[in-house]
């Protein structure tokens, strides 16, 4: 069927060098870099392990806050839906104090207790779009994009939580 787009494909799950030989437990938040949350560990097998990344249409809706000024921490929560093409959708209360200040460029960081601590406030990208939601005009529609292509990152960091690593580097 010609001129009808087809659906996104889903996000394969991003293959590490580093399995249960690691002491990498599945769950384990894994970034790109230092601030850019990438996913959770999903399986692992004894020299790899799988990432889900955050963009994928499997992972559950992730809370997070649309910062709208960084230094006074203005901010407004939503909800993110994976999409399935590399971003997440979300719908954000328009605060209704003047023009909106929701805009394309905004910092998404994370904020949502499924997620340990350590992750908490870790980047999840940037506003890409603003939209009206079609059904509740007080409320605008968001698309979130990581500031890298989460399927590109050649490099990845995961968190062991400290108790892991301890207790893998032979302490008491």
């Amino acid at each position: 069927r010609s001129g009808q787009p087809s659906p996104p494909s889903p996000s394969p799950p991003l293959r590490v060098r580093a399995g249960a030989g690691a002491a990498i437990p599945r769950g384990d938040l894994v970034t790109d870099g230092v601030v850019q949350l990438l996913g959770r560990v999903d399986l692992v097998q004894s020299a790899y392990s799988e990432v889900r990344p955050i963009t994928a249409r499997s992972m559950p809706p992730i809370k997070a806050l649309l910062m709208l000024d960084e230094r006074s921490g203005r901010s407004l929560a939503c909800l993110l839906r994976p999409v399935g093409d590399g971003t997440l959708r979300g719908d954000v209360e328009d605060p209704g104090d003047g023009p909106s200040p929701i805009d394309v460029g905004v910092a998404v960081r994370l904020r949502d207790d499924q997620w340990p601590e350590s992750a908490q406030m870790l980047m999840i990208g940037r506003v890409v779009r603003v939209d009206r939601s079609p059904d509740q005009p007080l409320r605008k529609v968001v698309i979130v994009r990581p500031q890298r292509d989460l399927r590109q990152a050649t490099e990845v960091v995961i968190r062991v939580p400290e108790a892991v690593a301890t207790a893998s580097e032979g302490a008491p």
